[in-house]
């Protein structure tokens, strides 16, 4: 069995790869990004149906009981509302812009679940995630970034739901495995997309779709693994690796998007690294 702080670094990894993926096929194929989003949806229900057979582990008869099924509701309705705001966000910025914005989701997840769960209250790992933020918005903040406008505003609420809903998957997958989760989540999210928006063009090329299946496979296999990491180390820890997460768009957007990675971004990764070693050895 591979160590899950390695599991949560492929995760990361894959995480990166599917953010620059994305960006690159709503570049390539001028996409709208609520047609891509329901795409992209689409193909996850239909990775996450993959993948739930042979892990499938759900004790119906807790479902069933309120504070489950409702905390599993709130769930899908926060991942509806921020994944709507999502891929607006991620066309209108640059990815890189893009991901400062989402720097502030892991500082409030983690403060969320060291609230709520008594098991999380790590001092050291949500140390270790604060020395990494500050890396990170040392190496990317920009002056624009503490303005406030109705623009800002959206940012927030999306912030807050991504926080709110990690909080809620934790204490969702007390009683269902990280794909059953995932897909029942996904294929939900999936119907309302379709349901509130419409979407009145999708007879996209198949190069776009297959495009969208490439990007889907690498997240969904992200998004599972992270759900696994909350219940084998913790929303905190988990959390705290991710942070490498936007480090690796980066270079990945030098890679693939030929954007310069500055000196004080490779600075900051050495930073965030040596803050996770810490807390994963002492912690």
């Amino acid at each position: 069995m591979m160590n899950p702080f390695v599991l949560q670094f492929l995760a990361a990894l894959l995480f990166a790869m599917a953010m620059v993926k994305d960006k690159q096929n709503l570049r390539r194929f001028k996409l709208p990004p609520a047609d891509y989003t329901f795409m992209v949806f689409v193909w996850l229900v239909v990775v996450a149906a993959v993948v739930t057979p042979f892990t499938f582990n759900v004790s119906l008869a807790a479902l069933a009981e309120p504070r489950y099924y409702g905390a599993l509701i709130a769930l899908i309705l926060l991942a509806y509302l921020w994944n709507k705001l999502f891929y607006y966000f991620e066309k209108a910025e640059q990815l890189q812009d893009f991901e400062v914005m989402n720097l502030v989701v892991p500082a409030v997840t983690a403060l969320f679940g060291g609230i709520l769960f008594v098991d999380e209250r790590n001092e050291l790992a949500f140390l270790a995630l604060m020395l990494s933020l500050l890396a990170l918005y040392a190496s990317r903040l920009k002056k624009r970034h503490w303005q406030f406008s109705a623009y800002s505003w959206l940012v927030l609420i999306m912030i807050f739901s991504m926080a709110a809903e990690s909080v809620l998957r934790k204490y969702v997958l007390e009683i269902a495995d990280p794909a059953s989760l995932y897909l029942v989540r996904t294929l939900m999210v999936t119907i309302m997309l379709y349901l509130f928006y419409r979407p009145a063009k999708l007879n996209y090329s198949w190069k776009a779709w297959g495009n969208a299946l490439v990007s889907s496979i690498i997240g969904g296999a992200a998004m599972i693994l992270m759900f696994a990491g909350y219940q084998q180390i913790g929303i905190v820890l988990t959390t705290l690796v991710f942070v490498t997460s936007p480090m690796m768009v980066y270079f990945l957007d030098a890679a693939v998007l030929r954007e310069k990675i500055a000196t004080r971004n490779i600075v900051a990764s050495g930073i965030i690294l040596i803050a996770i070693v810490l807390a994963a050895v002492y912690g």
